[in-house]
């Protein structure tokens, strides 16, 4: 990008038109062969390989069909309902909360968009999760040292602010009780209602294995657990290397073409620079990356802290597959789970020890010494749940799919839960079986509607069909 004040959304514009161009000049660079699915090859790429085939059960086909809202320390549900709840009122102290309401972008995008249009530091503002991109989420976040006036006046692009009050404090990640969800599956006709009913009665009762799930490891790309491994062994060049020019097998052909000619002149960060620029949204981490190593060919370490978030979650995601791989051990050879297991990033001896077999196999043992320059990777005693129990709220079966009301603790993944009922299905090309037909989930589920917060996102309201397309 050649301007270096160019916002994320400016770069999404920018790369809106240019994939725009393509779309009318070689619409087959972005269609892939086939739509993601999750079936038990890919899963077992991430560790899980107790799941057996189910039923097929489209996901995301519109982010009005993955309804995400925050339930606060306080077991208040931040709704996605647009108008204000008028028994919030000030308190005392100098810190403003606002319950940030964002549709098609992740958290910490909305953050950065926030932060960018306020002037000031993304460290001002505090959040308790992140919440998931392709969907329409409601968060709780906190703004220090930012005057009320500012933020009540904010406008952004995907984001709508409400409830906002003068209180004290400020958010933490973890400061929240979970997450209610309202999610719609398409499915391949009615799913029967009695083995729906049967199937989430034994969820409940016993609950489902706790598996990160699939965008822990890098979403579409799905390379973040392989990137935490090199990362891991100290082969920091390597792992830049397999950072700009390694191939998700689930990218669009367009990506995968870039990334080829990347790798063609590997080496020649300027040139390397002029593929990406053309999508500065999605090559936003390879092109921070390469212009750091412009200034400093040989210093790797350097370049890799350019993308701090992104090197983090690469060796939570490795930590995350061994997670997944101690549980599907456990259970294959007939062990009682325990009611936590430790991730192996830590700093107790025990902990490591659990996952021997596993970091012998990928000769990960010197971990603590290859994150040593990477002081934002801590390493620290942390327990995660074998098993969750949901709370299942509600459903409702229709000849296009299943709404599903359910609530998770913090830190669980609503789609590692759907995994126990479907074989998720996701992406383009567009299955023929999934109804293109818009549905409002909240209505299907007797639980209001989604007209007005449609009415506030009107101009970034699209489906998989249409993402990406410019009006």
């Amino acid at each position: 990008m050649s301007d270096q004040n160019q916002t994320s959304y400016d770069a999404w514009l920018k790369e809106c038109d240019f994939l725009e161009k393509v779309r009318k000049e070689n619409p087959k660079f972005l269609e892939r062969q086939n739509p993601i699915i999750e079936d038990h090859k890919l899963l077992s790429d991430f560790g899980i390989e107790i799941i057996s085939e189910l039923p097929l059960g489209f996901l995301r086909f519109s982010p009005a069909d993955f309804i995400v809202e925050e339930i606060t320390q306080d077991g208040r549900i931040t709704t996605i309902d647009p108008n204000n709840d008028p028994s919030l009122t000030d308190q005392e102290g100098e810190t403003v909360y606002a319950d940030v309401v964002k549709i098609g972008i992740p958290t910490l995008e909305a953050v950065n968009r926030i932060a960018k249009s306020l002037n000031v530091s993304s460290s001002q503002i505090g959040y308790s999760g992140m919440k998931d991109a392709i969907a329409i989420t409601s968060q709780k976040v906190s703004f220090r040292k930012i005057a009320r006036d500012k933020i009540v006046a904010l406008k952004v692009p995907n984001i709508h602010l409400k409830n906002i009050i003068v209180s004290k404090g400020a958010l933490q990640p973890g400061n929240l009780q979970g997450n209610r969800f309202n999610i719609f599956i398409r499915t391949k006709g009615l799913y029967d209602p009695n083995l729906l009913l049967e199937k989430l009665k034994h969820i409940k009762e016993v609950g489902f294995y706790n598996f990160f799930g699939s965008q822990r490891f890098g979403g579409v790309r799905g390379i973040g657990h392989k990137l935490g491994l090199i990362l891991l062994r100290g082969n920091y060049e390597l792992a830049l290397k397999a950072f700009l020019i390694a191939q998700g097998k689930n990218e669009i052909p367009l990506v995968q073409e870039m990334r080829t000619k990347a790798k063609e002149v590997y080496g020649n960060w300027k040139e390397m620079i002029k593929i990406f620029e053309v999508m500065p949204y999605t090559f936003n981490g390879e092109i921070k990356v390469l212009k750091t190593l412009t200034h400093e060919p040989d210093d790797y370490i350097n370049a890799l802290l350019s993308i701090k978030d992104q090197v983090k979650l690469w060796a939570y995601a490795y930590g995350s597959l061994l997670f997944n791989k101690k549980i599907s051990q456990l259970v294959r050879n007939k062990i009682n789970l325990p009611e936590k297991l430790p991730l192996f990033l830590s700093n107790e001896r025990s902990d490591k020890d659990l996952y021997n077999d596993f970091l012998e196999a990928d000769k990960t043992q010197g971990f603590r010494e290859a994150v040593r320059p990477f002081p934002f990777i801590q390493l620290h005693h942390y327990e995660v749940p074998t098993l969750l129990s949901p709370k299942i709220n509600s459903f409702n079966c229709t000849k296009d799919g299943v709404a599903i009301n359910f609530e998770l603790h913090k830190g669980a993944y609503a789609t590692t839960f759907l995994s126990h009922i479907f074989t998720l299905t996701m992406g383009l090309p567009l299955p023929s079986w999934v109804s293109q037909k818009e549905v409002d989930t909240l209505k299907i589920l007797e639980l209001g509607t989604i007209e007005d917060i449609k009415k506030v996102f009107k101009e970034y309201w699209c489906n998989v069909l249409t993402s990406g397309k410019k009006e």
